[in-house]
């Protein structure tokens, strides 16, 4: 399991699972926790190579699926499922 922080001004107020099939190494896992933290849209990323997922924080307003799966095709991986959940500020703090 991994994880990091990013902040910035914008709240952050989703939560966006995404399966990832390929996801079975810490070797693409840490390509991946790379890219997101370039990606200021990101606020926080875990990871599981045990469920082949990770879970982002992001702003909805500014997140972009498309970028998502533009990075994970970067390092060979294809995301199966994106599931959305809204964050109250009990979640977010």
């Amino acid at each position: 399991m991994s994880f990091f922080f990013t902040f910035d001004n914008l709240p952050k107020t989703t939560e966006v699972t995404i399966t990832i099939p390929q996801l079975k190494s810490i070797e693409i896992e840490n390509h991946l926790k790379n890219e997101m933290n370039k990606n200021k849209d990101v606020d926080y990323m875990n990871s599981s190579l045990m469920t082949n997922s990770i879970v982002l924080r992001v702003n909805d307003k500014k997140f972009s699926k498309r970028k998502i799966e533009k990075i994970l095709h970067k390092w060979g991986c294809q995301a199966s499922d994106f599931y959305y959940r809204k964050l109250n500020n009990r979640d977010i703090n």
